[in-house]
């Protein structure tokens, strides 16, 4: 596991040039704060509560502790690199405060809670984007002041742009352990993330994260998991489509695992449900 950012002494904010000239598939990411990831050069998955992917198009805001992460390059030569952006929660109320008159008349977008966002960039940002560079070059990603402007820079100009959904993040800071399980569990339902994954996501050992989710559930995790799949595979094959086609939109890796566990549930193998 990997923790991030990786300070000696904390600070409210920090500015790093991130590089990696290997591909990473869903390596376990521990935030203990939040991050403005400005992708550079690459592609980048985030599994969360809500699994985003992310292209040189867009950037990205992540609130959450915990997160898989898969960083893959575009092109063979070129490394995957990113300037990363860390903010503390006390920065994020501090921001709050200061705009309380603006935010206050804004309602947040959605009900729930929004551990990753996804912005695109234009003009602004693609110019903001190469401001850090520029500072990071300059050796002024050390000097906090000036990085906690540009991070108030930033979030002012979101709030301007997105105000519903930049509000909706001030929702993280009050985010209760079961509403964090069941956005995590019911957006991860059909992807490839395992129980061992779900629960570092929700930030608790295995054992607990089961506890939990009996609690909340009723039902263990793998059976409440594999019963959605199932139903959502009968409902796909019902409308024509063949199991070579939809292992993957219900989560699995492979056909024969898909069908090993369509067997289990129902009984008899998906192709004898078509014919």
């Amino acid at each position: 596991m990997i923790t991030l950012p990786q300070q000696d002494t904390p600070t409210d904010f920090s500015l790093v040039f991130y590089e990696n000239p290997a591909e990473t598939i869903k390596s376990r990411i521990s935030f203990t704060q939040n991050v403005f990831s400005f992708l550079v050069e690459g592609y980048k998955e985030i599994y969360a509560q809500t699994p985003k992917f992310i292209t040189g198009n867009e950037f990205a805001l992540v609130t959450s502790s915990c997160c898989l992460m898969t960083e893959k390059r575009r092109l063979e030569e070129r490394a995957y690199n990113s300037v990363l952006l860390f903010f503390s929660n006390e920065a994020l109320k501090a921001f709050q405060l200061r705009y309380h008159d603006l935010i206050s008349k804004i309602k947040a977008e959605g009900e729930g809670t929004f551990d990753v966002q996804t912005f695109p960039y234009d003009t602004y940002s693609n110019t903001f984007r190469r401001s850090l560079m520029l500072l990071i070059d300059s050796g002024g990603a050390t000097d906090t002041e000036l990085v906690g402007v540009k991070f108030n820079e930033i979030m002012l100009y979101l709030l301007k742009r997105y105000p519903e959904r930049v509000v909706s993040l001030f929702n993280n800071l009050h985010i209760e352990s079961e509403i964090k399980l069941r956005a995590t569990v019911e957006n991860n339902l059909f992807h490839q993330v395992t129980l061992e994954e779900l629960a570092f996501l929700c930030n608790m050992s295995l054992s607990t994260f089961k506890r939990y989710f009996q609690h909340h559930y009723g039902t263990s995790p793998k059976r409440y998991i594999l019963s959605k799949r199932m139903l959502l595979a009968k409902q796909l094959m019902e409308h024509g489509e063949r199991p070579a086609s939809i292992y993957g939109k219900v989560g699995y890796q492979t056909l024969s695992s898909f069908a090993k566990a369509y067997k289990s549930y129902f009984g008899i193998q998906p192709h004898q449900a078509q014919d």
